[in-house]
């Protein structure tokens, strides 16, 4: 938008149009003349009260543009920015109760003090912050904490790095993070949609006769040792990590279709919606069988039978994919991974962020419905690399599976989009063994969004 200032020479007016200040959201603006920090979004700016908000979202001023008082009033000041979610709790000094923070300056009172414990540790009484019964205004009151389902604070300080106003939280992007999503229980409604989509094996090797699915080499699988229940936080092997993961495949969202899924969903290309092969499915739904064991990780193949008249599309998941937690890397006793830097994987500093999961299981997936073999071998004689991004192969799909979760992603949340921007990098550089650049122009610039530079 242009403003028009008006400038007079001798009798003669004239008109001048000179451009408007081109301001983004998330900028941090303060005029030359006082020390008051504004937050910019959608043209306008939001003022933090004190400095206390100011340090829930920032850790120091280095990015605070000084603004002329002319620009700065190009900005009209519409309200409050509110505490960054799950950063600290809140009380105010009428009130005794402890409130944690939501999105959209939701205040959630903590029950007990064993739930403040639980969700901000031993210290919880020094993390909690007063603010003044005038700014109390700016937030709204949500429904109580009194169980560690109702809030998880690591899943709130990962979808919420930047503040949004309560009055933009309608927007699908800003209300839909499926990422958070994955830490809610599946409804009955679903756990049926994915049964009715699959045929999920939950096994137990005490009970299985065919020898063409008894685990020889799992006799730990035991399912029905571990009914279903919706534990977040627990050691056993869960079936909600398998539910939740096709929970996450089914709500995911790109603002382009994936390049291997012949512009289907995700979920309706993984769960065989229009599969086509030489010869007939025995079933026309994918057999997902999980192991519990953790020294295995996942298989995938399209299974012809002796007659060669019918064929099956199998799948199976073990690991970290029959957990809820990070396993460390083919550990026979299941043995949780613990190094600090594994912390940016978690949700929760417990659940291992899930797009690891899909990631996995899209590898699979080309593996056996797209029926793609790896084409290069390691130093072993392995085939465990593909020659070229090109072939489609099982790399090329995770890889690009990882690129549209970053790039075009409309319901995930930054923290994860660049996790997966990390890994798809990794991919890029370490599972192509002569050609990494597509020949198709967009997928040539997607790879060099991913790595500038590679495809010249």
């Amino acid at each position: 938008m242009n403003k028009f200032v008006p400038l007079f020479l001798g009798a003669l007016f004239i008109a001048v149009s000179l451009p408007a200040t081109a301001f983004t959201n998330s900028q941090l603006v303060k005029s030359e003349s006082s020390p008051s920090v504004y937050y910019v979004y959608n043209n306008a700016r939001y003022a933090f009260p004190n400095e206390k908000t100011y340090f829930s979202w920032y850790s120091d001023f280095s990015n605070v543009e000084i603004l002329s008082s002319s620009e700065l009033a190009q900005l009209p000041l519409v309200g409050n920015v509110t505490y960054r979610p799950g950063f600290k709790m809140i009380k105010i000094t009428t009130d005794p109760k402890v409130y944690a923070v939501s999105s959209g300056g939701v205040l959630r009172w903590v029950e007990t003090e064993e739930m403040a414990r639980y969700l901000y540790g031993d210290d919880w009484a020094k993390q909690i912050d007063d603010i003044s019964d005038a700014f109390f205004g700016n937030y709204s009151i949500g429904n109580s904490i009194s169980e560690i389902l109702d809030y998880n604070r690591n899943v709130e300080l990962q979808a919420y790095t930047s503040f949004t106003p309560k009055t933009d939280l309608t927007s699908p992007q800003a209300q839909n993070n499926v990422i958070a999503d994955y830490l809610t229980c599946p409804t009955a409604q679903d756990v049926d949609q994915f049964h009715d989509d699959f045929n999920l094996w939950f096994i137990d090797a005490r009970n299985v006769t065919d020898p063409r699915y008894l685990p020889v080499f799992y006799p730990d699988t035991k399912w029905d040792d571990y009914p279903f229940e919706c534990n977040l936080h627990s050691t056993n092997p869960s079936r909600l990590a398998i539910y939740n993961t096709l929970k996450l495949m089914r709500d995911l969202r790109f603002s382009r279709p994936l390049p291997f899924t012949n512009d289907q969903s995700l979920y309706e290309w993984f769960s065989l919606k229009n599969y086509t092969y030489h010869l007939p499915l025995t079933s026309n739904k994918a057999l997902i069988v999980p192991f519990i064991e953790c020294d295995f990780y996942s298989s995938a193949a399209t299974e012809e039978n002796q007659e060669k008249t019918s064929a099956t599309v199998r799948f199976h998941f073990g690991g970290s994919n029959s957990r809820l937690y990070s396993v460390k890397s083919m550990s026979k006793t299941c043995e949780k991974a613990d190094s600090p830097s594994d912390s940016i994987f978690l949700l929760d500093g417990f659940v291992r962020n899930p797009i690891y999961n899909v990631g996995l299981w899209v590898h699979e997936g080309v593996h056996a419905i797209n029926h793609k073999t790896h084409t290069a071998s390691d130093d072993n004689g392995d085939m465990v690399y593909d020659r070229t991004i090109d072939e489609m192969g099982a790399w090329a799909g995770q890889f690009y599976f990882y690129a549209w979760t970053s790039l075009y992603g409309t319901n995930v949340d930054e923290h994860t989009k660049e996790l997966a921007k990390n890994s798809a990098l990794d991919l890029l550089n370490t599972r192509f063994t002569e050609n990494k650049c597509p020949s198709d122009t967009a997928l040539r610039e997607t790879v060099n969004q991913i790595a500038p530079g590679t495809c010249q």
